[in-house]
């Protein structure tokens, strides 16, 4: 690698509530510029996964090697379900909208804290949705990279059968209504669980917003990009219509032929997309 070795920190950041969150900062050894000149990029991970499996992974020793460096965090919501410091459960299945925006400002104040002053946030699936979410709310960010995001966020997950939401909804609002949020309902057709709080949660009127109108008020640099197999099929058509609403004059939609969600095989394809991008729209110095 040019200019050093790789540099991979073990970080523990805590959340405004306490929670921790656990994560990598990779860095080139030997960069030599101070942190408030070099460009970090956010990655947030996609719903249930984690800092150490998918895009996030892959894609960090090259843009380090470019000149990025790279923050990859869980949010409290890496795992379906699991246990911490005590036996109350944690995980996706118990996680609200509300913490996931916490965790995700945890991020940035880490990064702000540590002295970078140019970000670019990076998410795939729910955690594109989160970082469109979070530049359109707070801005400051140098640019947004958005890998097959999800189109809305409506609890239940975006490949789950639309047969059977309606009962899965009903069952959790009932759950509710009986003082039981945090009862889990196993999801018919579909490998995992899910507390009736978190399906209601960001069903009420504003909770969350759809990402065609987080990017039709976007107008900084832009990548989104896409699969068009399998999942990624049913997500192509949400984020063409989201990016086309994007007034950004420095934005790039690509489709993946072949590609599915999780761009296994595709790994360097995707990595040369966004490091390609990077240079050419936020250049690291």
């Amino acid at each position: 690698m040019v200019g050093g070795r790789i540099q991979m920190e073990l970080i523990t950041v805590r959340a405004t509530d306490g929670t921790p969150l656990d994560g990598v900062l990779y860095t080139r050894d030997g960069g030599g510029r101070p942190v408030a000149e070099r460009l970090v990029v956010n990655f947030l991970h996609g719903r249930s996964m984690n800092f150490y499996v998918g895009v996030q992974r892959f894609a960090a020793p090259d843009l380090v090697a470019a000149g990025y460096d790279v923050l990859a965090l869980n949010r409290r919501s890496a795992g379906v379900a699991s246990i911490r410091d005590s036996f109350q459960g944690v995980g996706d299945a118990w996680t609200r909208w509300a913490e996931h925006r916490v965790d995700v400002a945890a991020a940035i104040a880490h990064l702000r804290d540590l002295g970078y002053r140019r970000i670019v946030m990076a998410g795939h699936s729910q955690g594109g949705l989160l970082a469109a979410d979070y530049t359109t709310r707070e801005g400051g960010v140098a640019g947004l990279i958005l890998a097959s995001p999800a189109s809305a966020f409506t609890g239940l997950p975006t490949a789950f059968p639309e047969k059977d939401r309606a009962a899965v909804i009903a069952q959790a609002r009932a759950l509710v209504a009986q003082g039981r949020p945090r009862d889990l309902i196993l999801l018919p057709e579909w490998p995992w669980i899910m507390s009736a709080e978190a399906v209601v949660d960001p069903l009420a009127p504003g909770a969350t917003e759809p990402l065609a109108d987080l990017l039709a008020r976007y107008a900084g640099p832009l990548l989104v990009f896409c699969g068009d197999q399998m999942l990624d099929a049913r997500l192509l058509g949400g984020a063409r219509t989201a990016y086309d609403r994007s007034p950004s004059p420095a934005k790039r939609l690509e489709v993946l032929a072949g590609c599915d969600h999780f761009y296994v095989g595709h790994e360097t394809r995707v990595t040369a997309l966004m490091k390609a991008w990077l240079l050419q729209h936020v250049p690291p110095a």
